[in-house]
């Protein structure tokens, strides 16, 4: 996986941002291009979001490769999806120590618009959504766990 900053060959169109966000609803996801050009939706509404260092992603992918995860480029930090759970988790505090966070419920994110280029610019699938799992929770937690062992 490169972390390289390539400059983008070209800025998304209008034309982007509504294939993006038809792509995304027809996973079943009720996303809307914002006024900035990114492409955003809201967590657990189909899904949940954990956020953690890119340090760890190869860590995870290898232990959740079907899981949907992007890099968003200039943060350095990995976005994995997973099942919507019912009961609201706490970052537990040795991965808030190491940089993993539980997105609450109606945080907005920016999801990675879909261009024909491998790179949009800021954010990245590294799992194509389209083909993937989502994960549940618990399980992903565990999977961060065990990669921020390896890590240190």
């Amino acid at each position: 996986m490169s972390s390289t900053l390539d400059i983008p060959s070209r800025m998304p169109t209008r034309r982007d941002l509504l294939d993006t966000t038809f792509a995304y609803r027809l996973l079943g996801w009720d996303t809307f291009p914002d006024e900035h050009g990114s492409i955003m939706t809201g967590v657990g509404e189909a899904f949940d979001v954990l956020t953690f260092p890119e340090t760890i992603a190869a860590a995870v992918l290898a232990e959740l490769p079907e899981a949907p995860m992007f890099l968003d480029v200039r943060t350095r930090r990995c976005a994995i999806l997973t099942l919507v759970a019912l009961d609201p988790l706490a970052d537990p505090a040795d991965l808030a120590a190491a940089r993993v966070r539980v997105l609450p419920c109606r945080t907005p994110v920016m999801l990675p618009i879909l261009m024909d280029e491998a790179w949009d610019g800021h954010r990245r699938w590294l799992v194509d959504p389209a083909t993937s799992t989502l994960p549940i929770r618990a399980e992903v937690v565990a999977v961060i766990s065990r990669a921020i062992g390896v890590a240190r």
